[in-house]
């Protein structure tokens, strides 16, 4: 997925002229984590935090209940019609799309049910969960079975989503890893 911007804001730019095409200064109220266009271009989908406010979104929340929700935004950008879903998950650290069109999330609740998600692109209903034992920051295919993973403490998984096995288990990042790259034979990670 795309770069996160800490202030909540998505910005399109035109490459050649540099000109910005759209500003939408308060898509989240907080931290945007991962953001791409869908596969035909259509849609802009970006993933982020959203501080719910009580009194403002006229919320009965219980005094313990979390302050911070996670949401995903689908955004038509021709119509500009706006879709956002609020999954019951703690955070949504970064998305990508399959080959198939499905949606991938990389979720953490925070409770040790750390994963990836699979969901339909039309109603954000999840099709297919992989836990993992690391908490995801970043997700990436490699081709359309081999899924690498990124996480906090420093490790990267690849997965090969054909046979639901892991390829490959690194270590040795001092912090979290938040970006992935492969090289153009897909024969080494960055």
């Amino acid at each position: 997925g795309g770069e996160p911007s800490r202030s909540g804001e998505v910005k399109v730019w035109e490459v050649a002229s540099g000109k910005l095409m759209r500003e939408m200064p308060d898509a989240h109220s907080d931290t945007v984590f991962g953001l791409e266009f869908s596969p035909d271009g259509s849609t802009l989908i970006y993933v982020g935090d959203y501080w719910r406010v009580p009194e403002k979104d006229g919320l009965n929340l219980p005094p313990n209940a979390p302050r911070r929700q996670c949401q995903i935004v689908l955004l038509d950008v021709v119509t500009r019609e706006r879709q956002t879903f609020s999954p019951d998950t703690r955070r949504i650290r970064d998305m990508t799309y399959s080959q198939h069109g499905e949606i991938v999330l990389a979720v953490t609740n925070g409770d040790g049910t750390e994963g990836v998600l699979f969901c339909d692109p039309e109603t954000m209903n999840v099709l297919a969960t992989i836990p993992l034992p690391l908490t995801p920051t970043e997700v990436e295919f490699v081709d359309s079975s081999k899924l690498a993973i990124a996480g906090f403490k420093g490790g990267i998984h690849v997965l090969d989503l054909s046979t639901s096995t892991l390829i490959t288990a690194t270590s040795g990042h001092a912090g979290y890893v938040t970006e992935l790259i492969w090289s153009e034979d897909m024969d080494r990670l960055l």
